[in-house]
């Protein structure tokens, strides 16, 4: 069955002329990501392989491409050409809920707009999938406020480049020798001032914050 958690504010028709694909080998999952996007007007492709997809792009231009970062990971430097294109391919990256800060880095540093840890909120991937698209619109994104960055303290500026370097609650704590448990307060609260869930959702703000 489909999932129903879609946004009912957004008019399928905006997205009629969109092409959308989906390289994933898990058919539940590519089922339930087509069926999300069918459901707002996106026309939809899947490939189980990068090289179904580069068979699928013999066919049509796709605006979006979501990867499975198991895929993704076999063939890594061809997927990131995507966003690249002369045509503007926005790239989307299907992980695992124990992903690293460090892969998320990497990935998001070779042109992922987005990366989706399991288990899947449908309506926030749409959702991004939409702002990306709508900003190709405009020609450029809105401003970003650097509000939350700016209201971090220092010792939570350390903390929050330690996440970004991939290091984890422990090897940060003897880092600026001081305990774990207080390294998690300080991600706690870095996380709740720069309105993020989860670690990628972190590393993906920090970033687009600098």
């Amino acid at each position: 069955m489909m999932r129903t958690d879609q946004p009912t504010a957004y008019v399928a028709k905006y997205n009629r002329d969109r092409v959308a694909y989906v390289v994933h080998d898990d058919a539940l999952e590519t089922e339930e990501i087509l069926g999300t996007l069918a459901g707002q007007g996106f026309k939809t492709l899947s490939a189980t392989s990068v090289s179904g997809l580069l068979g699928l792009l013999k066919f049509d231009r796709p605006d979006v491409v979501i990867v499975d970062s198991h895929t993704l990971d076999q063939h890594v430097d061809l997927i990131m050409l995507l966003p690249s294109m002369s045509f503007g391919v926005r790239t989307f990256a299907l992980v695992d809920s124990d992903v690293s800060p460090d892969d998320v880095v990497r990935l998001m540093k070779r042109g992922v707009s987005s990366v989706f840890a399991r288990p899947y909120q449908y309506t926030q991937m749409l959702q991004a999938i939409v702002d990306e698209l709508r900003t190709d619109l405009r020609g450029s994104g809105d401003a970003v406020t650097v509000q939350g960055i700016a209201a971090l303290t220092e010792r939570e500026r350390d903390v929050l480049n330690h996440i970004l370097g991939g290091r984890t609650n422990k090897e940060t704590a003897v880092t600026l020798g001081i305990s774990s448990r207080t390294i998690e307060v300080h991600r706690a609260r870095i996380m709740e001032k720069l309105g993020a869930r989860n670690t990628v959702e972190l590393v993906k703000t920090a970033l687009q914050l600098g």
